[in-house]
């Protein structure tokens, strides 16, 4: 059997990129023991913004194709290449048709381990942390929003103007070495002063002096919604045990819901958001959720409190959450799409 290869995403170097090509090397191995065909062609469709991959796949001429896509997410376009080039195929990773989580794979093996006792609230709480690097549209969308709020929380964007940070005094445990020094590419998007943290809670001083954790993923919406995209960002709070605001993608609140995850919504009413709506309607409508979810809290230390139990239980599914993903993984019967 011929294996085609695009090679994109993380390099082996960075600890994702390690994960990455340990899925691709199992995938390679499902292909070649239980496809009886003469070519497989394996797109890992991150980053590939200019390719025509429908041409690519015409030139390759293969006779089943293994798409997946973990790191961030895939232009829609590539999927469609995918689906419309006539040839079997299964997508898999952040795809309906086969989803599998691959950064809560990642955090599970990479992210510092806390106990409840590091992650215990400070007497001056604040309401509220909003963490963002690449200031994406709708992350300064929502930012703007919480601005006024920001005497009662904490907010950071990487603007390279003018960017609002937090913690500036980066400590050796905030984040991996060998992802953030010589193999860090300077973005010159993304201002230098807030650190691309993947693999911690950042500063312990910050993060225990806040409440509610406002998410703001790499995708606010996907044209294909249940394309959904998740990335570390959605399992900090819960590996930090602070109840969560889902900003956009309702079917990744569903999701966790349906996965046992307790998604706050006494505290966060997205009753109101009308998912039809465009953006920026709707991103107006998700914000005005996180700042009623702000105005409506009088007493921190007595919200921490009666969310302290779920948080923890949200930790503890966390665990066995990880475990199906490696099982959705090694079950994966690739002849069922042939």
């Amino acid at each position: 059997m011929e294996i085609i290869k695009q090679d994109n995403g993380f390099p082996y170097e960075w600890r994702a990129g390690r994960v990455e090509q340990l899925i691709r090397s199992i995938l390679e191995n499902k292909a070649r023991e239980q496809l009886a065909v003469d070519r497989v062609m394996i797109i890992n469709p991150t980053w590939l913004h200019e390719t025509n991959l429908l041409d690519d796949i015409k030139n390759s001429s293969p006779d089943f194709i293994i798409c997946h896509n973990f790191v961030d997410p895939a232009v829609p376009k590539l999927f469609e290449a995918v689906e419309q080039s006539g040839i079997p195929h299964v997508i898999l990773g952040n795809s309906a048709q086969y989803r599998i989580d691959f950064w809560a794979m990642v955090c599970d093996l990479y992210f510092q381990n806390y106990t409840e006792q590091q992650l215990a609230p400070q007497p001056d709480m604040r309401k509220f942390i909003c963490l963002n690097r690449k200031p994406h549209g709708h992350r300064v969308d929502l930012v703007n929003r919480l601005l006024p709020y920001r005497d009662v929380g904490y907010i950071s964007l990487g603007d390279p103007v003018n960017p609002i940070t937090i913690d500036e005094e980066f400590t050796h445990d905030q984040g991996i070495n060998d992802e953030y020094s010589q193999l860090g590419a300077t973005d010159p998007f993304v201002s230098a002063q807030i650190r691309n943290d993947i693999f911690s809670l950042g500063s312990l001083d910050v993060w225990n002096r806040s409440l509610l954790c406002l998410v703001t993923e790499t995708e606010f919406d996907n044209i294909n919604p249940m394309n959904f995209f998740t990335s570390e960002k959605t399992w900090k709070p819960i590996i930090g045990m602070r109840p969560f605001f889902v900003y956009g993608q309702a079917p990744l609140r569903q999701y966790l819901k349906d996965e046992g995850f307790d998604i706050f919504e006494d505290l966060f009413d997205y009753s109101h958001i009308d998912e039809s709506a465009h953006y920026p309607e709707k991103q107006s409508q998700y914000a005005d959720v996180a700042v009623a979810a702000i105005e409506n809290i009088n007493n921190v230390p007595d919200v921490y409190s009666q969310c302290v139990a779920r948080c923890r239980q949200n930790k503890r599914i966390f665990r066995s959450y990880v475990y199906k993903q490696w099982q959705q993984l090694y079950r994966l019967d690739l002849t069922n799409y042939v």
